[in-house]
């Protein structure tokens, strides 16, 4: 779907602002910003010095760090009950690492997402009172609405400090302590406007890191917080909270320390997803590189080597961590790509509606928000993906929405249906008992309320852009200016520009599964750049045309080569054509062998339907001995539909790969390691002939000249030629024909010599070489390039 570009408008900067600022360019940027005075703008570019708010003006702050110390002298079990996000598992962490240094009896515990759920439970307790003997349990991003849970404790006579981000309710809990800004009389009355905002945009991790502070600053212990920054910054970037005000300043500091290599397990963690921190931490690479490998283990199994990479001191226990995080998000990166591909192949079986509602029992729950977000980017609109939870028998569900349609708001409109929901406007999550709210139900329901929220809305996905550059603006210290307004995140978005009338030159797909595209092109002045446009595969502009981008400029190093790269947005262009290609996903494994065990593991998880296509004998007689893959094998005539196809032999011309992806509806092709040998026209006679002798002798003379084809992995063409010539020559007589069947008798034996002479041969050897030409165009050219 085209977006549409909007450009944020230019304002008339006062010169005093631009001074502040130091240029007219960055100027423009803070005030967009809403950084329109010289205080605010000063603060801003010194997140280092910014003031931070003394942890007690939170009204229980000093009773929460007198309770734990007396735990700590009376050494009584504490318990940090925490969450298995991000954001949790940091502010576990966090905590954890603040009182073994100041020398608590001090555990922790995550509950498991796919049986627990967030939040307090009773299960969880009675085990932690009764086994663990705990005394006092301390929450982090979590427990502010358990009422009933904090009730259970307290009858136990055992002590609960809430520490919390979310939304209070209006009744809270009777808990020995709440920390929490968003609670009613939480805050001192005596704070300002932006001091309040400030503590409300805390993410978990941030208000744990307030009481961590408080317990420091009582012992006097200011430099042991130094250690705890870098768990701020990854928990509030991963959490998505405005990176704002104090936000701003812990993950500005957290980055630095980062980068400074101060915690070896996140040095490690990044290092293994290709970031070097000798070239700079942002929050882009804590963003793609950190936190996706900690919610992964959340999301999977359990969080326990998230936790003890960024608590432990042991290397080799860090080194084994890193390496299970990442095995879990290679994992959830499979998992979530299967059900993606589900996903589509239903959308594209339904009709179209105002919203995506999908179910499918075995859709791991962890993995279906992050799916839904992707096709919420794919089809632009509000997205319910569905799974039954086998634990209870109810269904879950998670959603995800444009900015159009309030997906909280249709969820409530339809509460009746439901056992409970939550969420906000952009992505929420329900549960309903399939018994009394059957799927189709709850489905036309959530579509109904979607069109009503829909109703007179233009839902087009927009760009927004800062600013409109001309080529002579993107350089070094373009870059340098930009920098000044890191670390990027939720309220302070990475800038974005538009520049055009840039020049194509060339293309290539690059990165493991050829799913992004190197851009190479030149400004109107001649001035060359590079581009990578992330998760596109193809670029339907031809050579040597003009054509637009959006793009975030940034300094690539490469083999210590530095080179300016544009991150591409978006692309527009009047000379575009219709990109035939666009609904195909296509993967290279062209240069790899031996990977039939790897095909069989994939083949026993994938929940997307799969067929291998191949045809030939010694070909089809490897892969039956895979008992996984053997039932999947398929030639022309057996192939059905299916979302994707496995390539081990290779069609015999550009029709009859069109034609096996129409039968199919195939829309993910993958190309195997394929040994492209040229056929001998007299080796290919001397083999049909023995067919064709064979069933005169066996099969009553019947035979299927598709079948031979197939088998000897030829087109019908090449087959029939050799049939007629073979006829004519006089070694059989066709007794009865019936389309490609034919019933036919021997008569004789026929020489070479008198083969090699007929004009059909010439021909044969010329469609022979085609058919060669073909597949070896399929075995070297870009895949980028096939015409399907």
């Amino acid at each position: 779907m085209e977006k549409v570009w909007k450009i944020k408008e230019h304002k008339d900067i006062p010169k005093e602002i631009i001074n502040a600022a130091g240029s007219g360019l960055l100027a423009q940027l803070l005030v967009q910003r809403g950084m329109d005075t010289v205080q605010k703008i000063t603060d801003f570019l010194n997140p280092s010095q910014m003031k931070i708010t003394s942890p007690f003006v939170f009204c229980d702050m000093q009773k929460s760090v007198d309770r734990i110390f007396d735990a700590i002298e009376k050494q009584e079990k504490i318990i940090i009950y925490g969450d298995f996000d991000c954001d949790g598992v940091t502010s576990t962490s966090l905590l954890y690492k603040t009182l073994t240094h100041l020398g608590a009896n001090v555990e922790y515990y995550i509950p498991n997402r796919e049986n627990e759920n967030h939040g307090l439970n009773t299960k969880a307790l009675v085990k932690l009172i009764a086994k663990q003997r705990a005394k006092l349990i301390i929450t982090v991003d979590c427990g502010v609405s358990d009422v009933e849970q904090v009730a259970f404790a307290n009858g136990f006579k055992v002590d609960v400090i809430i520490t919390d981000h979310h939304e209070a309710p209006s009744v809270l809990p009777e808990a020995y302590a709440i920390i929490n800004p968003k609670a009613v009389n939480a805050l001192d009355k005596d704070l300002n406007v932006e001091q309040i905002n400030a503590l409300n945009e805390l993410a978990g991790v941030g208000v744990a890191f307030k009481l961590a502070c408080a317990l420091l600053e009582t012992k006097k212990d200011y430099d042991f917080a130094n250690n705890l920054l870098p768990f701020v910054a990854v928990g509030t970037i991963a959490d998505v909270v405005p990176i704002l005000y104090e936000n701003r300043s812990f993950v500005y500091a957290g980055l630095k320390l980062i980068e400074s290599g101060i915690h070896y397990g996140l040095t490690k963690l990044l290092e293994s997803g290709g970031y070097e921190i000798k070239n700079g931490v942002t929050s882009e690479n804590i963003a793609f590189g950190v936190a996706p490998r900690i919610n992964a283990a959340g999301r999977l199994d359990t969080v326990e080597p998230a936790v003890k990479l960024l608590i432990s001191d042991n290397k080799s226990e860090i080194d084994l961590c890193v390496e299970e995080l990442n095995n879990f998000n290679r994992i959830r990166q499979d998992i979530c790509e299967d059900i993606f591909n589900e996903a589509v192949e239903m959308i594209q079986n339904e009709p179209p509606q105002d919203a995506i509602v999908l179910y499918k029992k075995g859709w791991h729950i962890g993995i279906i928000g992050i799916v839904a977000s992707k096709l919420v980017e794919k089809f632009y609109k509000p997205v319910f993906l569905m799974t039954l939870d086998e634990n209870t028998g109810f269904v879950r569900c998670s959603s995800r929405s444009i900015p159009e349609v309030h997906i909280r708001n249709v969820i409530a409109d339809n509460e009746s249906l439901f056992e409970y929901f939550g969420g906000h406007s952009q992505a929420a999550g329900l549960v309903f008992d399939p018994k009394k709210s059957p799927f189709e139900k709850v489905k036309s329901a959530l579509i109904e309320s979607t069109k009503q929220q829909a109703e007179g809305k233009e839902l087009v996905p927009r760009v927004n852009i800062d600013l409109e550059l001309d080529g002579t603006d993107i350089g070094v210290e373009l870059i340098d200016t930009i920098k000044q307004l890191e670390p990027f995140g939720e309220g302070n978005k990475t800038p974005v520009f538009a520049v055009k009338n840039l020049v194509l030159s060339s293309f290539k797909t690059m990165g493991q599964k050829n799913n992004h595209l190197k851009i190479f092109c030149e400004s109107s002045d001649g001035r060359p750049f590079e581009c990578v446009y992330w998760n596109h595969d193809s670029l339907n502009i031809p050579q040597g045309k003009e054509f637009d981008v959006v793009f975030y400029p940034k300094l690539n190093v490469f083999n210590g080569i530095t080179t300016i790269q544009l991150d591409v947005q978006d692309v527009k262009s009047e000379f575009a054509v219709k990109d035939e290609k666009s609904d195909f996903k296509l993967y290279d494994h062209r240069k790899k062998t031996n990977i039939f065990r790897q095909i069989c593991d994939y083949l026993l998880t994938t929940k997307v339907s799969t067929e291998i296509f191949a045809q030939s004998k010694p070909i089809c007689d490897t892969l039956k001995t895979y008992k996984e893959i053997a039932p999947k094998i398929r030639s022309r005539k057996n192939l059905s539909k299916c979302a994707q196809i496995m390539f081990f032999d290779y069609p015999t011309s550009e029709a009859a790969m069109q034609n096996l992806i129409k039968k199919s509806g195939a829309r993910v092709l993958h190309f195997m390691n394929y040994n492209n040998r040229k056929i001998d026209a007299q080796e290919l006679v001397k083999n049909i002939s023995g067919m064709l002798k064979y069933v005169c002798t066996n099969k009553n003379g019947e035979v299927n000249l598709n079948d031979i084809s197939d088998f000897l992995a030829v087109s019908d063409e090449v087959t029939e030629l050799c049939f007629d010539m073979l006829e004519e020559l006089g070694m059989f007589e066709v007794v009865e024909k019936n389309a490609d069947k034919y019933k036919i008798m021997f008569c004789s034996a026929v020489e070479l010599s008198k083969i090699k002479e007929s004009e059909m041969y010439e021909e044969l050897e010329t469609e022979l070489a085609k058919i060669y030409d073909y597949r070896q165009k399929l075995c070297t050219m870009p895949l980028e390039e096939l015409i399907l």
